[in-house]
């Protein structure tokens, strides 16, 4: 049974999330890997969609050997019903126990549910972040997304 979930945006699938991933793995037999806001694409923030953001996780595990240690699912956002995302969480992946996060709100939602919740050392957070990623011309990417996601970004961003 898997005991551990970890939980990420992943726009896009970065450097950093791969150290977390890593990191993770290392101490887990098993892990879920949960696709946050699955139901939010082609905006600025969101740019790439549930079914892209999937390839780019699962590609990583595929590259590193940790396919066969890992499921990987979609959940979507409902704005601020915390209770309804966790039941989504909690019933797509029952027997779960651990969650690991640095995400403030997340590690609270879980946290108060009775979870084991564990930190991810960051790894170079300035420049491992979403945020700042979105920010840089598909030029300037080729130190902070693995090379798969690279493709997608070229595929999917003008």
């Amino acid at each position: 049974m898997i005991q551990a979930l970890y939980i990420g945006r992943f726009q896009p699938f970065h450097n950093g999330h791969a150290h977390c991933l890593k990191y993770v793995l290392s101490r887990e037999p098993k892990l879920c890997i949960m696709v946050g806001s699955s139901n939010k694409s082609g905006t600025d923030d969101n740019p790439f969609t549930a079914d892209e953001r999937i390839e780019m996780v699962k590609s990583f595990l595929n590259e590193h050997g940790f396919s066969e240690r890992c499921i990987v699912r979609p959940v979507p956002d409902f704005n601020t019903d915390d209770d309804r995302w966790f039941e989504m969480v909690t019933r797509t992946f029952p027997g779960v126990k651990r969650l690991y996060s640095n995400n403030p709100r997340t590690r609270k939602i879980f946290k108060a549910r009775g979870f084991d919740v564990l930190p991810i050392p960051f790894l170079d957070r300035e420049k491992l972040s979403g945020t700042f990623i979105r920010s840089k011309p598909k030029s300037e990417l080729h130190n902070l997304v693995p090379e798969y996601s690279r493709k997608i970004i070229d595929r999917v961003l003008p």
